[in-house]
């Protein structure tokens, strides 16, 4: 009696008992609230166009999939199988990245008619799923494609396993397959290949020479000692007894021609007419068939599980540890009210007691240890919070000014300087990080004396508006509320992350993010409208009020001993002396 698809009877070859004991362990580690995950393998089957990769596949599983005589397998296609507490079933198409988003809508959208519970219909799943994906406008008559097919099958019984059938590999060119199609097939297998949960069956025909096929090129690549390869020689009956072909196969399924980790193993395609495979059968037996097949690949799939098992290890160790760390810090239960006070009244004191010392500078509490945690350096507040006041003492002093009046008497000016045409203007916020306009004091004069014209009002000969000099010194000074803006949020943003520091080191979880959204929170924003309050108030002499200027360099400018042979100053320059000065 054959066996149907994905019974019991064929898939548990899959499953070792050492496989199941271990399988079973993890699963009741989920129950228990476990979410670490093992990296589950794949089985994925390539070979050359005609090698019989799908019956392969058919061997393994006994799911019917596509064959050479109804059409090329055209796209990936997995089978997942999950071992659930309830059986469930369902197909969907990945569409391929460059697709438009209409047509991954649409392959999006894709349900199969079909019912899955036993896959004897999954050749007409796959054919449904091809002439949708051929139809779409984007696929452009395309023989392959870079789409998905994934059929999620769960039951108690089945082995936590994905197969992925493969396009074959193609060699050459001609009418229905391009360069294009070549070299997408090439892409696509090795994008499998190259995942360290791919278990790789390269398969060969026999009756082609084995060391000339694709697969065994690329498989080498990804995979040089071939501890994740397993070769499988199909159509062993299509060689004739005695010939050169059926010794180097011979050769290959001994593992003595071309060595892999894996070895080989030989099976007869389903469509064979032969009834017998001459030599071949003077192999040992468990190189031979599907039954043996799966039983080497539940040694295979275990071995792979196994290398998994360190990781899976220490990720429970270290959930461990946190579970106890967070058990130690919450102590014994605070059941009535009064031990919940006191505890809260402790946490408030040990942070109390941290925030003073960051403010500060007293760096002596183990929560400041540079070697404690990857942290440490943003728990010393103090230090923090000089670090970016030192920022911004050096951002003001070098970028502070949006203009830099450079002496125009050098014999070469460089040529990145620029003349004046609309002094005076506001900065913007995205100049505040930029470095100063470089002008002459020619150009800077120039564009000056052309403002005065423009603003004269009932002053005498000679004399200048005064509204000119505040006009040039805001204009100078644009940048100062953006960069000062900047500085107090990355103040602001340096207590927060203290504070969230602090009280996740001394307090249990629960309270940690209670603490996090009731009171940091509004605090933190209270705190940083009253920083805003201040700038503006510091700004706003500058901004809005009468400019007054107390540096005695600026009143020898405006007074300037002037001797009887020298000129009296222009006014456009005294004006431009005083800016330069109210800078410094």
């Amino acid at each position: 009696m054959v066996d149907s698809p994905l019974t019991d009877s064929v898939l548990s070859k899959l499953q070792s008992k050492d496989q199941v004991e271990l399988l079973d362990a993890v699963d009741r580690l989920r129950l228990d609230g476990f979410q670490g995950e093992l990296n589950l393998p794949q089985l994925i089957v390539c070979g050359d166009q005609s090698s019989g990769k799908s019956s392969v596949l058919e061997a393994i599983s006994r799911v019917r999939f596509p064959s050479a005589e109804q059409f090329s397998t055209c796209f990936a296609t997995e089978l997942v199988l999950r071992r659930a507490q309830t059986s469930s079933f369902f197909v969907n198409i990945v569409p391929a990245s460059h697709r438009p988003e209409e047509d991954k809508k649409i392959l999006q959208d894709f349900k199969s008619d079909h019912d899955l519970g036993d896959l004897h219909n999954f050749a007409s799943v796959v054919d449904a799923a091809k002439c949708l994906i051929a139809g779409l406008p984007s696929s452009n008559n395309h023989a392959f494609y870079e789409d998905k097919l994934v059929a999620h099958i769960n039951r108690p019984d089945l082995p936590p396993l994905t197969l992925v059938d493969l396009p074959g590999l193609i060699h050459s060119s001609n009418n229905e397959q391009g360069r294009h199609d070549i070299a997408l097939v090439r892409r696509l297998v090795n994008s499998y290949m190259t995942q360290e949960s791919s278990i790789i069956l390269a398969v060969v025909a026999a009756d082609n020479r084995i060391a000339n096929q694709v697969v065994m090129e690329l498989a080498k690549e990804v995979d040089p000692s071939g501890q994740r390869t397993l070769g499988i020689i199909t159509k062993p009956d299509k060689v004739d007894a005695g010939s050169a072909s059926e010794a180097k196969g011979i050769e290959c399924a001994q593992n003595l021609n071309i060595h892999l980790g894996l070895g080989w193993h030989v099976l007869k395609n389903r469509d064979s007419s032969q009834s017998s495979a001459y030599n071949w059968k003077h192999l040992d037996a468990r190189d031979l068939g599907a039954n043996n097949l799966r039983q080497k690949l539940s040694l295979v799939l275990f071995g792979a599980i196994q290398k998994n098992l360190p990781s899976l290890v220490r990720d429970i160790k270290d959930r461990v540890t946190t579970c106890e760390t967070n058990l130690a810090r919450l102590g014994e239960s605070k059941e009535t009210e009064i031990e919940q006070r006191l505890e809260l009244s402790t946490i408030s004191f040990r942070l109390h007691n941290l925030i003073e010392a960051a403010v500060q500078g007293v760096y002596r509490d183990p929560f400041f240890d540079l070697a404690g945690s990857p942290m440490a350096r943003e728990r010393r507040l103090r230090s923090r919070i000089r670090e970016v006041l030192d920022d911004f003492a050096n951002h003001m002093r070098n970028k502070g000014q949006r203009y830099d009046f450079l002496d125009s008497s050098m014999p070469s000016p460089p040529a990145s300087w620029s003349a004046l045409t609309d002094f005076p203007s506001c900065g913007t916020k995205t100049q505040a990080d930029s470095e100063p306009e470089v002008v002459t004091f020619q150009a800077a004069m120039a564009a000056t004396t052309d403002h005065i014209k423009t603003n004269r009002g009932c002053e005498l000969d000679g004399q200048y508006p005064s509204d000119v000099m505040i006009d040039i010194f805001r204009d100078q000074s644009c940048r100062w509320h953006f960069i000062t803006d900047m500085y107090m949020r990355k103040s602001c943003d340096a207590v927060a992350v203290f504070l969230q520091e602090a009280i996740s080191y001394i307090a249990p979880r629960h309270i940690v993010q209670n603490f996090g959204s009731s009171v940091f929170g509004p605090y933190l924003g209270d705190a940083t409208l009253a920083l805003e309050r201040k700038i503006e108030e510091l700004l706003r002499p500058y901004t809005k009020g009468t400019l007054i200027t107390l540096n005695t360099r600026a009143y020898h400018v405006l007074k300037p001993k002037v001797k009887s042979n020298e000129k009296q100053r222009n006014p456009t320059e005294v004006t431009l002396r005083i800016v330069q000065l109210r800078k410094s």
